[in-house]
């Protein structure tokens, strides 16, 4: 089976300098917009990433982080 890519996030800068990644994927034809911030971890076995599924932002550039 040949890997096939569904999707990309980039790296981003939030207002406040906060670090997160922002991005889709498409699945079934259906495009998916998604938001991504590294977890703060309190134990080695948490995962490292948190992925929320995002809705478009009013005006461009406005991040609220």
């Amino acid at each position: 089976m040949e890997n096939k890519s569904i999707g990309a996030l980039w790296a981003k800068t939030g207002n406040k300098g906060n670090k997160f990644y922002s991005g889709n994927i498409e699945i079934d034809g259906k495009k998916i917009m998604l938001v991504a911030f590294d977890n703060k971890k309190e134990k080695e076995n948490q995962h490292d990433i948190r992925i929320y599924e995002s809705q478009p932002m009013e005006k461009k550039g406005n991040i609220p982080f």
